[in-house]
């Protein structure tokens, strides 16, 4: 049993919906009704993958709703403790890509190619600027939020 929550509704609404059951739609319902992305896990992943769904739907005016579906009791519970609350977002946006990588021994090829291709940690450092998050280094290369808060990344992912 999971959690659905449809991205861009307040806590209030988000609460009110939570735990029920979904009503069975009959074949008309069905067929009239919205299509749905839906994203699996309510993660930091799954939101900002929730949240660039959401972005692009309203900007090309689709209909449809994007909902995320989450197990656990939460929304981005680890991203509200990482860094020991302060949101420990990415390293270094200024280091070189090899450098990057070869803090993950396990995962080096896998990371290479989406760093490389998709979405490069500027990107990453750029889309927090874009939306009013500034973001500092510190001398171990972590980047956290200026406010030393983790609230400001779930909001604006959330956003």
């Amino acid at each position: 049993r999971c959690d659905v929550y449809f991205f861009g509704e307040s806590a209030a609404q988000q609460d009110s919906t939570r735990r029920q059951d979904p009503p069975r739609p009959s074949r008309m319902h069905h067929e009239r009704s919205k299509k749905r992305i839906c994203v699996i896990g309510g993660g930091a992943s799954g939101m900002f993958a929730a949240s660039i769904a959401a972005k692009t739907v309203q900007e090309e005016g689709l209909e449809c709703e994007v909902a995320v579906l989450e197990g656990g009791r939460k929304l981005m519970t680890k991203v509200e403790i990482s860094g020991g609350g302060r949101c420990n977002v990415m390293h270094d946006a200024t280091m070189a890509l090899p450098q990057i990588l070869s803090s993950y021994p396990r995962g080096q090829r896998e990371l290479h190619g989406l760093y490389a291709k998709h979405f490069t940690p500027q990107d990453m450092k750029s889309w927090f600027t874009s939306r009013g998050v500034t973001l500092k280094t510190e001398q171990d290369g972590r980047m956290f939020p200026i406010t030393d808060s983790s609230q400001i990344i779930m909001d604006v992912i959330q956003q």
